[in-house]
């Protein structure tokens, strides 16, 4: 508005336009600040939710990071387990295939012993037929002897693990 030229009866509506104007002007900016307020709540609320959030994934995090510390010493414990089983696979293994070299040879050893005894008995032909039993009781007993030698191993590396000890092969 301009106020060159004004006079009193103009002033007046000069004023009453003013208060008009002002009253609009305060209105849009109280509407304005209501909606600001809405606003910064929304944005307060938001921002509490997020804290929250972050408060449980930390939590979750931190339970994360508990079970795997967890994990890896049940791993550390399994891997060592698997190498105690593969160990006792092994000697396993070498005893079975130990046995099963004794039985050939056995075998082979009664067969050897049986061709001996049948051709002593053709010479002899009236000596008694030899048994077989001396072979097969050094193959049996071999083999016992080396499953009584892995079950002492067995023993001395269960008393080694129940004293916390490290086995050593």
């Amino acid at each position: 508005m301009e106020f060159q030229n004004v006079t009193d009866g103009n002033y007046f509506e000069m004023l009453v336009g003013l208060q008009q104007e002002h009253a609009k002007w305060h209105s849009e900016s109280q509407a304005a600040i209501a909606e600001n307020h809405a606003l910064l709540n929304q944005s307060l609320k938001q921002v509490g939710d997020l804290v929250q959030q972050l408060s449980k994934m930390q939590s979750d995090l931190s339970k994360l990071r508990e079970e795997t510390t967890s994990m890896r010493a049940t791993d550390t414990n399994r891997m060592q387990r698997l190498e105690r089983n593969s160990d006792l696979i092994q000697r396993k293994s070498f005893i079975i295939s130990s046995a099963f070299t004794l039985v050939r040879l056995g075998r082979h050893s009664s067969r050897r012993y049986q061709l001996l005894t049948s051709h002593r008995d053709e010479q002899s032909q009236g000596s008694p037929n030899f048994s077989f039993a001396p072979v097969w009781l050094d193959s049996i007993l071999c083999v016992w002897f080396l499953c009584r030698d892995h079950q002492q191993t067995r023993h001395n590396r269960v008393t080694a693990e129940r004293h916390d000890c490290r086995f050593v092969k």
